[in-house]
């Protein structure tokens, strides 16, 4: 049934009678990580020289540990070594004149050569080569670390300021810097803590710092599945990185091996003084109960949380085809609103990617409510199934707003969009009488508001030669499947819209 009210509201509910059969859905990047070349303990790369300025360390064996701690001792006795290459020089520093660098430990391993490496070849915004391979490198080397607790600790000032102490420079590396900080748990209770800052233009000294450990020693099976994470993280902070348009590539950290690992986490962080165009922060939470995702940026923010396992688990395409779904619903709305493109394929990626969890995590780990539908047997659980979507519950939003030029590239539209998606299922067993009450809803609202310029003139909101646009949408579809004795006895799916659209 739909009624059209005078304000232009319109409000359509209907209700749908399905046998067990019904509502069966149809059948509905992998991002190439760039390499940079390595730097050897000679200063070459592939061929082409990478020296440094006159250096300054601290007299420490190579491979850079240190006190249980991770404090650095006072000042002793310093080496300094004069590099006369200019021009490999003025390509590190970007600079002509001559500079003192100085490293907490000596340098000469592959993560000091990373570090001094990205450091001179990009620029202050450009954090996809600041951390290019740093977080692959330093859990690759923890994973072959005997030492107990291992650990590896490395900073780099790229300018020392000599009226300061190199203790107090060390530690104001990460004032002001940008930062990655990665940590997983293991089931046997050990933390691995990998963290990495980039001080380009802060309020701190210019340089990196890294530190990885772990609070105590990790069996061979962790060894393993940590280094398996290397190209994983490698990938997320290349994707995240990027200055012109962020990149969600998690599905490397997402199918971590939940037999061994507990949990895992990433946040990055950029403060104003090194903001890129598109990045403020990010956040990945991903754990046996729920996972959640949260980023944050001057194109507008998005939150999504993901429980851990669906309370039927369907067929691969079952599944897939609920993604596609959901994915031509975020489509659609994004069209009706005008939303920013780039903040709609971020969210559309991160969103795949956190469905796909429960796909990719089959059989490691993950238990979910699936395991109760056993209590009623599996002739019910086959009848229920492909009633449902088969994908975990979730809520995901995002908000923010946008502009846009014309042809000529004169600003022509500007506004701002709010919108959610959700999903939730509940269930209720009677397992003497084999008997089950399941609920699915799946809700989406939708706000937004823009000006529009008539005749794709220039935007001038004091002129008044633009139209205002309202858009107010609100969607619940509704499942509801009763069963008695172990066969389903009815299912029903009800879907009431409410939809708003001004002028």
């Amino acid at each position: 049934m739909t009624t059209v009210s005078a304000s232009g509201l319109t409000n359509q509910s209907t209700s749908i009678h399905l046998n067990p059969e019904a509502l069966r859905l149809r059948q509905g990047s992998e991002a190439s990580r760039a390499v940079v070349p390595r730097v050897n303990a000679s200063g070459l790369a592939h061929g082409l020289a990478v020296s440094m300025p006159s250096v300054i360390r601290r007299e420490q064996a190579l491979g850079g540990e240190v006190p249980a701690d991770n404090t650095y001792q006072h000042l002793q006795a310093l080496n300094v070594a004069a590099w006369t290459d200019s021009s490999a020089q003025a390509s590190v520093l970007g600079a002509s004149t001559q500079s003192e660098q100085a490293w907490a430990s000596a340098p000469g391993d592959v993560i000091s050569d990373l570090m001094a490496h990205n450091f001179g070849r990009s620029q202050p915004r450009d954090f996809v080569n600041q951390w290019r391979d740093l977080g692959g490198a330093l859990l690759s080397h923890l994973a072959t670390l005997t030492s107990t607790p291992p650990q590896y600790r490395q900073t780099f000032l790229a300018n020392v300021d000599p009226r300061l102490p190199l203790d107090d420079q060390y530690s104001s590396v990460r004032l002001g810097a940008a930062t990655a900080h990665f940590q997983v748990k293991t089931r046997s209770g050990q933390t691995v803590d990998l963290q990495i800052a980039v001080n380009k233009s802060g309020g701190g000294i210019p340089g990196v710092q890294v530190a990885v450990s772990s609070s105590g020693a990790l069996s061979d099976a962790e060894r393993k599945a940590l280094a398996a994470l290397a190209g994983g993280l490698d990938e997320a902070l290349a994707g995240l990185g990027r200055s012109d348009a962020p990149e969600m590539n998690l599905s490397g950290l997402m199918n971590y091996d939940r037999s061994v690992f507990s949990s895992l986490s990433l946040d990055i962080e950029t403060p104003a003084a090194q903001k890129t165009a598109l990045y403020d922060s990010f956040s990945l939470r991903l754990g046996v109960d729920k996972n959640t995702l949260a980023y944050k940026g001057p194109l507008g923010e998005m939150q999504m949380r993901l429980d851990a396992a669906p309370l039927l688990r369907g067929s691969v395409t079952q599944r897939q085809a609920a993604i596609a779904q959901y994915l031509q619903q975020i489509d659609a709305a994004a069209s009706r609103s005008h939303a920013d493109e780039t903040l709609v394929n971020m969210f559309k990626s991160g969103f795949e990617q956190m469905l796909g969890i429960a796909e990719s995590q089959a059989g490691k780990g993950v238990a979910g409510i699936a395991d109760a539908m056993a209590l009623l047997g599996y002739g019910l659980t086959d009848q229920i199934q492909p009633l449902l979507t088969g994908l975990p519950d979730f809520e995901a939003s995002f908000s923010g707003k946008f502009t846009r030029n014309n042809a000529r590239g004169v600003l022509s539209e500007e506004g701002e969009v709010s919108y959610a998606i959700s999903q939730q299922t509940k269930m209720q067993i009677h397992r003497r009488e084999k008997d089950a009450s399941i609920v699915q809803t799946r809700h989406e609202r939708l706000d937004a508001s823009y000006a529009r310029a008539r005749n794709g003139a220039m935007l001038d909101l004091k002129s008044g030669n633009y139209d205002r646009h309202t858009i107010r949408d609100d969607s619940t579809i509704t499942t509801l499947i009763e069963a008695l004795d172990g066969a389903v006895d009815s299912a029903e799916e009800r879907t009431d819209k409410k939809t708003a659209a001004c002028p």
